[in-house]
């Protein structure tokens, strides 16, 4: 089921299966900033990944001594979430464990996800609670938001570029090949990041690419033949994937805020083990989030 929110500037909308951002738009131009989920491309608009993120080694993990299947990015943007609040400029939605996700995941959970627009803006945010008594909670969480490139007519992919604040250089992981979708840690570098980067498909011939951005951060979507732009701006998301699918030269980028990374090579598929793994102690919670911003 759809749902929307809005003010005088901007429009959500929302789809309550995976909690989807689906649209948002700019009121005053009728840009829309989202990807449409053409099947041609790629059939989401912008998914919620937990409680892992991208791919698991073997596509499973153990835990506790037992070996347990985990589907790309998990599961959540399967499910279908419930509404537990709503008004006109903010929704609110929930995901709790159940029987299904117990034989994948087996802990005691509730994931919520807000939305709630400010002037031209979409803030995100994030709370995950380990409802269990007595065990911890073992989780990642990110976005996958799809921004279209161009954002308007008479602009082409290879016009807009990304630009970091604060400028200075950070540490990128990639993929040791497209087959498992791994990460190489032995290939960790450091990025040019206080520079522009320059949107090309060939940036993509080796599929996503993360970098490390600790602390508050902001990524932004522009170029010099327009004056509107998006920018992904957070606090405590310590990574930040950048992606577009190759060689369908597509007319959008996912520009992506993360809580974990996905395994690596040598991953031991111990999840407590997990690189960049989240634990929660039972009882407790934790939040993030990030906000869009549209010119």
């Amino acid at each position: 089921m759809n749902f929307q929110i809005e003010n005088e500037r901007v429009v959500a909308a929302f789809d309550s299966k995976g909690a989807e951002i689906i649209s948002f738009k700019d009121k005053t131009t009728n840009i829309e900033y989202i990807w449409q989920a053409d099947p041609a491309f790629w059939a989401s608009h912008a998914p919620i990944l937990f409680p892992f993120i991208g791919q698991s080694k073997n596509k499973q993990y153990e835990y506790n001594g037992k070996s347990y299947p985990m589907t790309n990015h998990g599961f959540a943007r399967e499910y279908d979430f419930k509404v537990s609040e709503q008004s006109k400029d903010s929704i609110s939605f929930v995901l709790t464990d159940s029987k299904a996700t117990q034989t994948v995941y087996p802990f005691q959970f509730s994931f919520e996800i807000t939305y709630k627009v400010e002037q031209a803006s979409l803030v995100v945010s994030f709370q995950v609670k380990n409802t269990d008594m007595s065990n911890p909670l073992y989780y990642s969480l990110g976005a996958h938001p799809a921004f279209n490139v161009p954002m308007v007519e008479g602009t082409k992919f290879e016009d807009y570029s990304l630009s970091f604040s604060p400028k200075k250089k950070r540490k990128i992981f990639k993929l040791a090949d497209l087959k498992e979708f791994l990460l190489d840690f032995s290939a960790t570098a450091e990025a040019p990041t206080d520079q522009d980067l320059p949107l090309q498909y060939g940036l993509f011939k080796d599929g996503l690419f993360a970098y490390e951005t600790t602390g508050a951060t902001t990524c932004t979507l522009h170029s010099n033949k327009t004056p509107h732009s998006v920018a992904i701006t957070y606090d405590n998301m310590p990574y930040l994937c950048v992606w577009s699918p190759t060689p369908k030269d597509a007319p959008f980028v996912c520009i992506e805020p993360w809580v974990g990374l996905p395994d690596n090579t040598k991953a031991t598929g111990k999840l407590a083990e997990k690189f960049g793994i989240q634990k929660l102690e039972a009882l407790t919670s934790s939040q993030t989030g990030f906000t869009i911003t549209i010119k």
